[in-house]
């Protein structure tokens, strides 16, 4: 059964599609408060081709940055751009994004960079993946900046894999059940952070991209396939 079907004695198949097309734009705003770590470690579960859009976007981060080899891949992607100006790192994430969404197997309308208060954010109503000039012009904010590549493109696949058939990558039911509903009550972090950041969709966007560039105090993120 489709999970419009299930889904469809909330909202009628039809008025779903144009309501979450209209009205969500989410997106990998700045790190919450509560602890990420505690609650990725307690509520993030992948799935087996989450395991394998994993590896195949490390695979292209490796690829642009190789050096120093020894060294763990944040620290790869913080000295490799730390120094560029603005626009060489817009072409850079400009190029990961597209780079990483023919791995993930989503098609982006277009890609945008904007003075917003906003890390990033995708937005279904057009397709579209922003990034923040105010957070790419900082060096400290390097390693979020990609992160944020894999956040919302995460965010392209749930939306995909929720529509009629557009679960090309196998998803469980229950998964895709929990992200229509979501879907319909999604909690802004604005109101209330703790909310924001247990919500399936965003534990599942937090823990892919906290999955594909691990780092120090985040590094014991369970990554085994549920």
């Amino acid at each position: 059964m489709s999970v419009l079907l299930v889904i469809a004695t909330v909202i009628a198949v039809g008025e779903l599609l144009s309501w979450l097309a209209d009205s969500i734009e989410w997106g990998g705003e700045t790190l919450p408060s509560p602890n990420i770590n505690d609650i990725l470690q307690a509520n993030y579960k992948p799935e087996e081709c989450d395991e394998k859009m994993r590896l195949q976007c490390q695979q292209i981060l490796q690829d642009y940055f190789k050096e120093p080899i020894d060294a763990p891949l944040y620290q790869r992607i913080d000295e490799g751009m730390r120094g560029m100006d603005v626009e060489q790192k817009k072409r850079l994430l400009r190029d990961i994004t597209i780079k990483a969404s023919e791995v993930m197997n989503v098609e982006l309308n277009n890609i945008i960079f904007t003075d917003d208060t906003c890390m990033g954010c995708y937005s279904a109503a057009d397709n579209t993946i922003m990034f923040s000039n105010l957070y790419i012009a900082q060096d400290v904010c390097n390693v979020e900046i990609v992160k944020t590549v894999f956040h919302e493109l995460k965010h392209a696949v749930q939306f995909k894999a929720i529509g009629r058939d557009g679960n090309v990558w196998g998803y469980s039911m229950g998964t895709l059940v929990a992200w229509a509903n979501n879907y319909q009550d999604y909690i802004s972090s604005s109101w209330d952070p703790e909310g924001y950041i247990t919500q399936p969709i965003e534990v599942d966007s937090f823990g892919f991209e906290c999955s594909v560039i691990p780092q120090p105090g985040l590094s014991s993120l369970n990554v085994n396939v549920a």
